[in-house]
Order: structure tokens, then C-alpha cells, then sequence
């Protein structure tokens, strides 16, 4: 009677393979929604925490010798998100700690920190930048990316209208090496961290002359920066 169970179920060499990489992305990206989701509220007060700078001076006065070590947190985090303005940050510390000792807490940090997210970039690729950078910011800026290399990088850490975090992403999947956008990064970033770390430890007013030599350096690195961008687009052509 059961001398036909082979027609019946006839075996095969052929084994099923479970997804596993696919399968661990899509619960973990439903574990972070669900969390997200469940804590809304405690995120959305923490967010605007950030861009409050009273708040963020009071409470790292408040933590004595712990404070610098929930800055380099703080300041961490908004690199790694992008989406989060770093500034009151930078004039917090030069508040708090003074010139030199913030100016190279929040250099290193935010240096540091970039070449970190350089680094995962460049180790898991693609999947892992597409989740972390918005689609728009990617299809504008990675194909100047992959053409201009360390110099598009360091005129795009000084402009304002770049965002310069999520392009520590978007550099890990080009061709620049690791020590040349360390190079980048640093030459980059190092005027607006010294601006702003010298605004909070000094207490400096942006007073109608400051503000308007602000403006020609800022017009500057933009006629620079298109400069750069049209120089190399006729040279590619």
C-alpha cells in the first residue's frame, strides 16, 4: 500500500535556503519603527532639548566632570543621524569649557565620528547608506562625489547649503581612501567649529560688521565651491 510514497512524494537534492540577511534587516527595521513609535514623545523633547542652548548649557553644568563625556555623545549622535544641526552644541561646549579644551572635544569628536561612519559606509556599502540618507541628498550629491574626490569634500564641510554629515555616508561608497577624506574632513570643518566654539566661550555678538565678514567668507567658499564644481565638469566633459 505505501510502496509508492517516493511517487507520491519524490524526494529532491534541492535545499531551501531562509533569507537570513533579508530577514534580520526587516525585523530589526520593525523593532526600531515599533520602538520609535512607542517612544515619540521622550524623542521629539529630546530633539528639541538639542536646539535649545540654555537647556543643553544648564545641563552639562549640571553633570560636573561627566559633562564632556555626554557631549562627545551628543555630538556623536547628530553625526551619525545627520539630520540634527550640531551648532548649539559647539557654542555650548565653548560655553561650558572654555575655548581650547572644547575646540578640541568637539574637533575630534565630530572628526572622529565622521571617519566612524566613513568606515560602516565603506564595510556594508550601499544597503546601509541608502537607509541612513534621505534619497534626495544621495542622487544630488553622490554623482559630484564620485567625479571631484577630496576636494569636493573639503569645499562641502565648509558650505553651509552642503548637509556634510550625511556625505560622510555618501563618501564611503566612492573611491576616496580613508586618509585623504581624513584630510577633507578635518580642512573641512575645522572653520566652522573654531566659529562657533569661539562664539560660546567668548560670548562674541554677531554685530553688523562681524556678520557682514561672515557673509564674505561664506560668499567666498560658495564662489570656491562653484568654481570647483564647474572646473571639474568641463574637465570631465
Amino acid at each position: 500500500m505505501f510502496t509508492n510514497r517516493h511517487y507520491l512524494f519524490p524526494r529532491t537534492n534541492k535545499t531551501i535556503r531562509i533569507p537570513w540577511s533579508k530577514l534580520g534587516w526587516i525585523v530589526g527595521a520593525s523593532l526600531g519603527l515599533a520602538l520609535l513609535w512607542w517612544y515619540r514623545q521622550p524623542a521629539g523633547a529630546f530633539l528639541a532639548f538639542l536646539q535649545d542652548r540654555e537647556a543643553v548649557t544648564v545641563y552639562l553644568h549640571q553633570l560636573g566632570v561627566v559633562g564632556p563625556l555626554v557631549l562627545v555623545f551628543l555630538l556623536a549622535l547628530q553625526v551619525v543621524l545627520g539630520s540634527i544641526s550640531g551648532q548649539i552644541l559647539l557654542i555650548a561646549a565653548g560655553y561650558v569649557y572654555g575655548f581650547w579644551p572644547a575646540f578640541w572635544l568637539n574637533l575630534l569628536t565630530i572628526v572622529g565620528t565622521s571617519q566612524l561612519v566613513f568606515g560602516l559606509a565603506r564595510w556594508w556599502g550601499r544597503p546601509l547608506v541608502t537607509r541612513a540618507v534621505p534619497a534626495a541628498i544621495l542622487n544630488k550629491w553622490m554623482p559630484l562625489a564620485e567625479q571631484k574626490g577630496m576636494g569636493f569634500f573639503c569645499l562641502a564641510f565648509m558650505t553651509p547649503i552642503v548637509p556634510g554629515d550625511f556625505l560622510n555616508y555618501v563618501a564611503g561608497l566612492t573611491p576616496l581612501s580613508g586618509w585623504r577624506f581624513a584630510v577633507a574632513n578635518v580642512c573641512g570643518r575645522v572653520p566652522s567649529i573654531l566659529l562657533f566654539t569661539l562664539i560660546g566661550s567668548t560670548g562674541v555678538q554677531l554685530t553688523p560688521t562681524l556678520l557682514a565678514g561672515f557673509l564674505v567668507v561664506g560668499l567666498l567658499a560658495l564662489v570656491a565651491w562653484a568654481w570647483f564644481v564647474r572646473r571639474q565638469s568641463v574637465c570631465t566633459s
